[in-house]
């Protein structure tokens, strides 16, 4: 049923105006950098919490970079392969050879009002995250936010959302923007997204009853990050303090 609506749906769209690519905002503060693995024989553990006794995620191999860092002592918070976890500090070596994150360059968080910034996911996000991998844009959406996504205007031409899979997700702070305003933000994405991915961002308020997936605007940025519109209605909402708020983008 909901492959037929979105079927229809989209045949309604054929009329839409050409999708017009998001601006970009300026940039924050660099917190972040990139990190090449050392110390060990062929691999270190990329655990879900940091503490040496937690879920081992994933192997990461000798002399791979991870991405992101942040710096919490005995254990380092980063991103590896669309994973995020902890990596014990002692395993990790600054890489000066990524420009980009060690000198923040182009693929630093950026926002038109506030401050955004990446941060580790809690047990409970990655629960949400973890169960929701292997769902396409369309079995994201209840059938309200669906048709509330193909009137807004922020639906594209002949996108099939059954097709449209996660490809980045990340953990955010949205603080100090005017919720009155729509804000514009520039999430890192690696490879460059370019007009011809047709990206769609979700967010998820993920709080004490659950999640709520809400479509976004997403487009290509300039330099070919993830550029996303948080409408005033939603602004608020970002910012609450009780609510953990993910971003997924989305490719078909």
């Amino acid at each position: 049923m909901k492959r037929m609506k979105i079927f229809l749906l989209t045949c309604m769209l054929l009329t839409l105006a050409a999708w017009t690519a998001l601006g970009e905002g300026g940039t924050l503060p660099k917190e972040r950098y990139a990190c090449k693995v050392v110390n060990c024989d062929e691999w270190v553990s990329l655990r879900v919490s940091p503490d040496t006794s937690s879920e081992r995620a994933m192997e990461v191999p000798l002399g791979a970079v991870v991405e992101y860092c942040e710096d919490l002592g005995r254990f380092t918070y980063c991103h590896y392969e669309n994973r995020v976890g902890y990596i014990l500090t002692e395993y990790l070596s600054k890489d000066t050879d990524a420009a980009q994150r060690a000198s923040g360059g182009a693929d630093a968080p950026t926002s038109t009002s506030g401050a955004i910034r990446l941060v580790p996911l809690t047990a409970k996000g990655t629960e949400v995250i973890d169960g929701v991998l292997n769902y396409s844009a369309a079995d994201m959406l209840t059938d309200e936010a669906l048709l509330n996504w193909m009137s807004s205007g922020m639906a594209q031409p002949n996108m099939d959302l059954n097709a449209y899979q996660p490809q980045q997700y990340y953990d955010f702070e949205l603080t100090g923007a005017e919720p009155s305003a729509d804000v514009t933000a520039g999430f890192p994405y690696v490879p460059a997204l370019t007009a011809e991915d047709r990206p769609m961002g979700l967010v998820g308020l993920i709080g004490g009853d659950g999640v709520e997936w809400i479509a976004v605007k997403c487009a290509a940025g300039a330099n070919g990050e993830a550029s996303v519109v948080f409408p005033a209605a939603l602004v608020g909402r970002l910012q609450d303090a009780a609510v953990e708020t993910v971003l997924m983008v989305y490719k078909g």
